[in-house]
């Protein structure tokens, strides 16, 4: 089961805000920086996409409605 891929296929303004978000807490890890949130649009984005993982992966919880 924990071998069984999950595809997911994105719309490229939320493929480009989970770059986006990916890549400054990277940086922000990196520097000690404190996190900045991300701009409200891009939030509702990834959480969209956090629901699309939740359930691909059989969870289908209201966690992130």
């Amino acid at each position: 089961m924990d071998s069984d891929p999950i595809v997911l296929t994105l719309d490229r303004a939320t493929a480009q805000a989970l770059w986006h978000m990916l890549y400054e807490v990277g940086e922000h890890w990196a520097a000690g920086a404190d996190l900045i949130p991300p701009p409200p649009k891009e939030m509702e984005q990834l959480g969209g996409l956090l629901r699309a993982v939740d359930t691909a992966l059989g969870r289908n919880t209201p966690r992130f409605a």
